[in-house]
């Protein structure tokens, strides 16, 4: 998964809306180049797994979906390290926290749209402090 200079690797569940919703904003972004993955279609190796928690500054545990029914049907009351983690994972792509956005040498959980505003990703002209000039 290799990211260029204005590239932005979003990885997301197809499944569910908000990560769907969120994709749709990130393709509206003019100056920037989209690369989506979907994890229900793409497979993602433990490595790939491995990096993407190194950019997020997360261990790999933290990339579950502690939401998903797939966590409380398969993972909640085991005690699992960090190799059963990531094989988990990769068998079951809906235990993946999604939406994840990989922007040069960081990675973020996406929780709204504003988070590509935060990351400065956002459509020209828009900024986190953005004000009107009559202010």
């Amino acid at each position: 998964m290799r990211i260029k200079e204005n590239e932005i690797l979003y990885l997301y569940n197809s499944n569910l809306l908000f990560d769907r919703q969120n994709l749709g904003y990130l393709l509206s972004l003019k100056d920037h180049v989209i690369k989506d993955v979907d994890v229900k279609e793409d497979t993602i190796s433990e490595q790939q797994l491995k990096n993407i928690a190194y950019k997020l500054n997360v261990s790999v545990d933290k990339m579950i979906d502690t939401k998903s029914m797939e966590y409380r049907n398969m993972v909640k009351e085991k005690d699992l390290d960090e190799e059963d983690v990531l094989t988990a994972i990769k068998k079951n792509p809906n235990l993946l926290r999604t939406p994840i956005a990989i922007y040069k040498d960081k990675a973020f959980f996406v929780n709204s749209a504003y988070d590509f505003v935060n990351h400065d990703m956002a459509v020209s002209g828009i900024t986190p402090n953005h004000r009107d000039s009559d202010d």
